[in-house]
C-alpha cells in the first residue's frame, strides 16, 4: 500500500477483500504447506506509504476447514 495514507484507506473493505484471497493462498499454495501442516498461523501486516500499520490479518490452519 505504498501509494496510500492510512486516512485514505477503507480498512474494513480492504480486510473484507483481502481475507478470502489470503485464506485461499494459505490453504492451497504449496509454499504455505509447511505452516499449515505444522499448525502455524500466518499474520499479514499492512502499512501505508508512511509506514503506519493499518491492518493485520491472521490466517490459521482452522480457517482452511471453513473455506
Amino acid at each position: 500500500m505504498i501509494n496510500w495514507l492510512y486516512s485514505e484507506i477503507d480498512v474494513p473493505a480492504f480486510k473484507q477483500r483481502m481475507l478470502p484471497k489470503l485464506r485461499k493462498y494459505y490453504c492451497t499454495n504449496e509454499e504455505m504447506s509447511i505452516f499449515l501442516s505444522s499448525d502455524i498461523p500466518v499474520i499479514y501486516a499492512y502499512h501505508d506509504k508512511e509506514g503506519e500499520q493499518f491492518a493485520m490479518i491472521t490466517i490459521k490452519p482452522t480457517d482452511c476447514a471453513s473455506s
